[in-house]
């Protein structure tokens, strides 16, 4: 069944909060973090290979990992537990059980919700990978969470009079849209500060974290109301996105990559500045013919611009529980609640997914 959103309501801000920062101190220095090496997906040849760089993925009420190549235009493709090809999710074309551009998955429930951006639209796809229903979304999304009565909290850039200039929009289950909110460090003409990463809480409401922009997560009720926000400025001040920096003295632009909440402890994985960011920062004048954001400092060694840190906070105190860093390997994305992935590419071209288990050693 496809609903249409209705875009006839009037957006309401949300109420500030005071901010509360992140503690940086390490709430327990001894506790380790690691990665735990669990398989690599994708063959260099056949129905399982990986054409593009692996954007987005998650793991179903099976088990399987569902795995997107927007680059390609390419169906989903579903791996097992062991990281053996299964299948392909529908097929290509504009009806039912067929995908454009697949841009966006996500497991809820027992349940996948996939965005095609080709023909605008979310797709409920069973255990099976069968549609069961859709609904109109034409606008960018860049992720969005199902509560448990059946209403979406979407960040979706929806340029109408009412909704436009938030960040996320609160869905009824019959397709209206019922309130447009988070405006919250939007920077206008800088579109990533719209991005936000959606969790679910345990108060039945949900969390949100920028993906970009100001480095904030914030709490809210299941009708939209803000509860609290943790802001860290520690980062700040901040570059520009698409790695540049705003000068040789100023740190290149951080990133949250992706998540999880396991009770009252947020997992995040971050692109950060390294210590030694400033010799990764490439010393010339701003060109917007050079690589990178225009009109920013572009980098010349992302090595030493970035480290990539996974870290557990409390979401009750804000502290930094325990942090694992790496210095910058290749992109890498959370598949699910302890679970990683990071690509690379082989002598041939081919891509590959190495799948990961998070282990956490708690010694608190």
């Amino acid at each position: 069944m496809r609903f249409v959103v209705a875009f006839l309501c009037l957006a309401i801000p949300s109420t500030a909060l005071a901010q509360q920062a992140v503690n940086e101190q390490l709430r327990c220095p001894e506790c380790q973090i690691e990665l735990e090496y669990r398989c690599t997906l994708g063959s260099s040849d056949g129905p399982g290979e990986l054409r593009s760089i692996p954007y987005r993925g998650t793991v179903d009420s099976r088990g399987r990992l569902v795995i997107l190549q927007p680059n390609t235009g390419d169906l989903a493709s579903v791996f097992d537990q062991d990281c053996d090809f299964v299948q392909r999710i529908g097929r290509e074309g504009e009806g039912p059980n067929e995908y454009g551009n697949l841009k966006y998955v996500r497991a809820s429930g027992d349940q996948l919700l996939l965005w095609d951006a080709a023909n605008g639209r979310l797709t409920w796809v069973s255990p099976e990978y069968e549609e069961t229903r859709t609904r109109l979304m034409e606008s960018q999304l860049h992720d969005v969470l199902e509560l448990s009565d059946g209403r979406l909290v979407a960040n979706v850039s929806i340029r109408r009079e009412a909704t436009s200039g938030y960040a996320l929009h609160l869905i009824a289950a019959d397709g209206r849209m019922l309130h447009s909110f988070d405006t919250h460090a939007i920077l206008y003409g800088d579109a990533t500060s719209f991005f936000r990463h959606l969790f679910p809480s345990t108060s039945g409401g949900f969390w949100s974290v920028n993906a970009y922009s100001r480095y904030s997560i914030a709490e809210w009720t299941a009708d939209a109301t803000e509860i609290r926000r943790f802001s860290r400025e520690a980062y700040e001040p901040y570059g520009l996105p698409n790695y540049g920096s705003k000068s040789t003295d100023t740190p290149p632009h951080w990133r949250v990559k992706g998540g999880w909440v396991e009770g009252d402890t947020l997992w995040l994985v971050s692109r950060l500045p390294d210590e030694r960011w400033r010799e990764g920062v490439l010393d010339a004048e701003p060109s917007e013919s050079e690589p990178g954001a225009a009109g920013s400092f572009p980098l010349k060694d992302m090595k030493k611009a970035y480290d990539e840190v996974l870290e557990a906070i409390d979401l009750n105190s804000g502290q930094v529980i325990a942090r694992h860093v790496e210095d910058f390997p290749n992109l890498r994305m959370v598949l699910g609640p302890r679970m990683i992935g990071r690509w690379e590419r082989d002598d041939l071209g081919w891509y590959h997914l190495r799948v990961y288990n998070v282990r956490f050693d708690g010694r608190q």
